[in-house]
């Protein structure tokens, strides 16, 4: 069945609208007058998560930021952040739905605060999946380089440790075990 141009201008109402409804539930976690680095998990791909949460703390030094936003929609992450730096501002767990509308939407947001995605397709368009393995290029170097932009990379050497049971934590530390 074709879809009419009304169904897809609804549609994209629909996303923009629940984008919306994200992006008032980031806001909602930032008190007026601060400006926290929100760095964005959209994935539950536990390697890629690992990695971003590892060079957190150095991406927030390089940039002189004081703290961020974690907003995630993966337990993993949002359970673990923690464990990887004391520069958390706060947290934010949504849905995946929720996250995938705000992540179509923010590009058109007006640039209020500095937002990192730690992601290898998102925002629609970057395709770093690709690079895996290229030259030799570990999912690390992905994530401390193209997305952090930390340069000259610098391999972040101290593991978080952990002596809890919880799976999802477990899960995402097996990566740097």
């Amino acid at each position: 069945m074709k879809r009419n141009l009304l169904d897809s201008v609804w549609d994209s109402y629909r996303e923009c609208s629940s984008g919306k409804k994200a992006y008032r539930k980031i806001l909602k976690g930032i008190k007026q007058g601060d400006r926290p680095t929100i760095v964005l998990f959209p994935h539950d791909r536990s390697d890629l998560n690992y990695y971003g949460l590892l060079y957190i703390d150095e991406y927030l030094v390089r940039t002189l930021s004081r703290n961020a936003l974690i907003v995630t929609s993966s337990e993993g992450v949002y359970r673990s952040a923690e464990l990887f730096t004391d520069k958390i501002y706060g947290k934010i767990l949504l849905e995946e739905k929720e996250m995938l509308s705000f992540l179509m939407l923010y590009p058109l947001l007006e640039p209020g605060y500095d937002v990192v995605v730690v992601s290898l397709e998102r925002p629609e368009g970057r395709n770093a999946h690709r690079l895996l393995g290229a030259k030799g290029l570990t999912m690390e170097q992905i994530v401390a380089i193209g997305v952090f932009f930390i340069i000259p990379f610098r391999r972040v050497w101290t593991r978080p440790s952990y002596d809890g049971r919880d799976p999802c934590v477990l899960n995402l530390l097996k990566e740097g075990w």
